[in-house]
């Protein structure tokens, strides 16, 4: 699967038991993530550790990023979400700034073409 930062307002840099809290001093803590309607995965398989999620301003901030792997074969345009415990809930995806010139985009997946046939002709 590829992987993905996600750049965002999270709240906190916390997931599951790893940390007893956030480095912003938050309880609580990241659920999940989604792209689309299908999870991205936190946790790298071959470490068991989460892949880099973090917040601004030396993890005082309630915005920063996180990594997550997309397993799923979706194709398309989609937006990623997080689960966050407590009253936070869902994500909102109002913004999908993903260019250095702040050009909103949903991220695009393609399928790919391994082969064309017939390979001669019109």
């Amino acid at each position: 699967g590829t992987l993905l930062t996600i750049d965002g307002k999270f709240f906190t840099s916390k997931y599951q038991t790893i940390a007893a809290t956030s480095t912003n001093g938050r309880e609580e803590g990241i659920k999940r993530a989604y792209l689309g309607t299908d999870r991205c995965d936190l946790v790298d398989d071959a470490t068991g550790l989460p892949y880099d999620i973090s917040l601004d301003n030396n993890g005082q901030s309630n915005w920063g990023h996180l990594k997550c792997k997309m397993k799923a074969k979706l194709i398309g345009s989609l937006d990623a979400s997080i689960d966050i415990e407590g009253s936070f809930g869902r994500s909102l995806t109002t913004e999908r700034k993903v260019s250095a010139g702040g050009v909103v985009h949903a991220y695009q997946s393609h399928a790919e073409i391994l082969s064309v046939s017939p390979s001669k002709g019109s």
